[in-house]
């Protein structure tokens, strides 16, 4: 049998059949490159929560902040810059799991908190709460 270009039905079938395989392989390297793609995105420091502030009652601006990064399992770390008139101190404090080892001060906490809500719907009214609690200091 022939089809309306005068192929034979199946030489035009085997075409196709292989065609069709070569979708499915290209879909299991796809899958594949998908799969690493995800568990690269689930180690990436994607969340963050940023608090400025002035530090000390001489200095304006809101120079000194801390900066909270995070993963997908909040896993990360806080930096934070404190300001003064005469030198700026930076420090670093790792974060596993949503927690620091060492004490946080309050801004670092509210970085921490914006940062671990990141994603969440009511993510507004985190920013929101950890302004309020950056605000109290």
């Amino acid at each position: 049998m022939r089809d309306s270009d005068g192929q034979s039905i199946e030489n035009a079938m085997a075409k196709k059949i292989r065609d069709i395989d070569k979708l499915h392989d290209q879909q299991k390297v796809n899958n594949d490159a998908v799969r690493k793609l995800n568990r690269q995105h689930d180690r990436t420091l994607t969340k963050y929560g940023i608090v400025k502030y002035d530090a000390f009652e001489d200095v304006g601006g809101k120079m000194s902040f801390a900066l909270a990064m995070l993963d997908a399992e909040n896993n990360g770390f806080v930096i934070s810059s404190i300001h003064s008139r005469d030198n700026c101190y930076v420090y670093l404090k790792e974060v596993v799991k949503g927690e620091s080892y060492i004490m946080l001060s309050d801004e670092e906490i509210s970085a921490l908190r914006k940062a671990s809500h990141m994603g969440d719907e009511d993510i507004e009214e985190a920013d929101a709460e950890a302004d309020a609690d950056a605000g109290r200091n």
